[in-house]
């Protein structure tokens, strides 16, 4: 008989955000969003900023309360055999952990430092740049997730 449940851990550097078992988990990859079901060949995968969703139970639709929201900044994901996902998340947020003024701020900070250099009002370093494009990213995942609470 198929398995019907993933052992899914979600770890950062500081904090376990998520340890426990899920019917499918889906992924913002470099490859692309990626869905894992059950009895999934193994693989590792780099994430990108975005939404993890978890499917807890066999609730119907996006919006059911049988699914999980986490906004992610980067990391990476190993599915192993025996249906074990292994999440390390550069940063990971809940959605009720999320304060979705304090990400609204940092989008707007970042988009404005972007915004002076390509138009040549500031100049930044690579290290500044990549930056403020991974704080956009980031305060982006994190105003999708949050905007989950709304509904």
């Amino acid at each position: 008989m198929a398995e019907k449940y993933i052992d899914l851990d979600i770890v950062t550097l500081d904090k376990v955000l998520f340890k426990g078992k899920v019917k499918q988990i889906t992924a913002p990859t470099k490859m692309g969003e990626i869905t894992v079901l059950p009895n999934h060949i193994p693989l590792v995968a780099t994430l990108e900023a975005g939404e993890l969703k978890m499917k807890v139970n066999d609730g119907e639709g996006i919006y059911s309360p049988d699914m999980i929201y986490i906004a992610v900044s980067g990391g990476f994901m190993e599915v192993k055999p025996g249906n074990i996902i292994n999440i390390i998340a550069d940063s990971a947020m809940r959605v009720d952990e999320i304060d979705e003024k304090k990400a609204m701020e940092a989008k707007e900070k970042a988009e404005e430092m972007l915004k002076a250099f390509q138009e040549g009002k500031r100049h930044v370093s690579d290290q500044e740049f990549v930056g403020a494009s991974s704080q956009l990213a980031k305060a982006l995942a994190e105003l999708k997730v949050a905007r989950r609470k709304r509904r």
